[in-house]
């Protein structure tokens, strides 16, 4: 099996429509020591995700969230990332009182940014 890797971005129901649309395609395929038949093309995402939420609880989302993964492989990713979004590196010792199941998913943090504010105490958006 190949894996082709790609970004997307879009509307959610638009990007559901495109990756059902994927799901939908099938290919000719020949299992060893099996007749031929068709095999549907598979998607796994990976998504970027911004949680949003008040500043003072960034430790208790943590918790929340649970454990997460640190792929070494991936680190240098994960650094680039972290600096091409102004990000700063969390520090953070889990207490692995998750209230999220998330078994079967692997979570790789990033980093958090507070948001920007106006000498008036407006958000910047």
């Amino acid at each position: 099996m190949t894996h082709l890797f790609m970004l997307t971005y879009g509307e959610v129901d638009k990007l559901r429509k495109f990756i059902t649309n994927c799901q939908a395609q099938s290919y000719p395929y020949i299992y060893p020591g099996q007749p031929a038949g068709r095999l549907h093309m598979q998607v796994r995402e990976i998504k970027l995700l911004d949680l949003v939420f008040p500043g003072d609880h960034l430790n208790e989302v943590l918790d929340d969230l649970g454990g997460f993964n640190d792929p070494k492989k991936y680190s240098w990713l994960i650094k680039l990332l972290r600096n091409r979004m102004g990000a700063k590196t969390v520090k953070h010792e889990p207490n692995f009182t998750h209230k999220f199941n998330s078994k079967f998913v692997t979570k790789m943090l990033i980093g958090y940014k507070d948001d920007a504010f106006m000498d008036n105490g407006r958000e910047l958006l």
